[in-house]
């Protein structure tokens, strides 16, 4: 049995801790033992004082907030099932609480990121997505989100230019904005920028060291630019971090081919195969 467990500040999203913690079913209360005294270890004593800073972030609805968070907690699986249950719950967020700019802006996210998952077109959720990040930045126009989420409509648009001026600006809002990092080193990538597609890759993963798709994204951006080992680690620390992701695998395998080492080559495309 394998729990990964990570502790996200609300107030900025920065990442405060992770661990993967492995045990067996029959010790599972030991392990229920161990995983709260490490939370609680991290937890300092003046987290109470910040519910007001929660509120005035997320609103007063309090139900509203939970689903905010199962539909970040879905949307966190980074799956096609993940991004359609946060999409509900996200929406079922505003639905209590329209004027949930945050939420607004996560919805369009989401929608955004399924939308390329999916190889959909997009000018299927182009209208409705603009409309919310349009929501979220009137009612939470100080969060860096909601600028990075219109940066990733504009990369699906194909406004290359508005969207790194979007992910800058949320950077100058949050430099703790993963979605702003990631999304920022991928508008590098696809422009095969790949030192700055590397240097921002990099930022995301010390916001959120379980990050597969930024993990994958400094992995293929050290193998562009001639780094191998430092390639191979990558992928190594992607599947040590989070082993069931193909696109490490994938990665991976192509690195061993281009090394030569075809046996090991054809284990990580086997994995590649039985995981997509």
């Amino acid at each position: 049995m394998r729990l990964t467990l990570q502790l996200i500040r609300v107030a900025d999203g920065m990442h405060v801790w992770s661990k993967v913690f492995d045990s067996t079913i029959d010790a599972s209360i030991d392990l229920q033992e161990q995983i709260g005294t490490q939370i609680v270890g991290k937890i300092s004593p003046d987290s109470v004082h910040r519910v007001t800073a929660r509120a005035q972030i997320h609103g007063q609805s309090e139900q509203a907030y939970q689903l905010y968070l199962k539909g970040s907690a879905f949307s966190g699986m980074e799956t096609s099932f993940g991004f359609k249950k946060a999409i509900e719950f996200y929406q079922a967020a505003i639905d209590l609480a329209p004027d949930y700019g945050l939420a607004h802006a996560a919805l369009a996210a989401t929608m955004l990121v399924n939308h390329q998952r999916e190889m959909g077109p997009f000018e299927k959720v182009k209208p409705v997505a603009w409309q919310h990040i349009k929501l979220a930045q009137r009612f939470a126009p100080e969060q860096a989100k909601s600028k990075a989420v219109e940066g990733l409509f504009h990369v699906y648009n194909k406004a290359l230019d508005k969207a790194g001026q979007a992910f800058r600006q949320a950077i100058a809002i949050n430099p703790n904005s993963l979605l702003a990092q990631h999304n920022l080193g991928y508008l590098y990538w696809l422009q095969s920028e790949w030192q700055g597609a590397e240097k921002h890759f990099i930022k995301a993963l010390k916001i959120n060291p379980l990050s597969r798709m930024s993990h994958y994204g400094v992995a293929d951006s050290m193998a562009q630019l001639g780094d191998l080992d430092g390639a191979l680690l990558r992928y190594k620390d992607c599947l040590d971090a989070v082993p069931y992701f193909a696109a490490c695998h994938l990665g991976l395998a192509n690195l061993k081919v281009s090394l030569g080492q075809f046996e090991q080559a054809e284990k990580h495309i086997l994995k590649t195969t039985e995981l997509i």
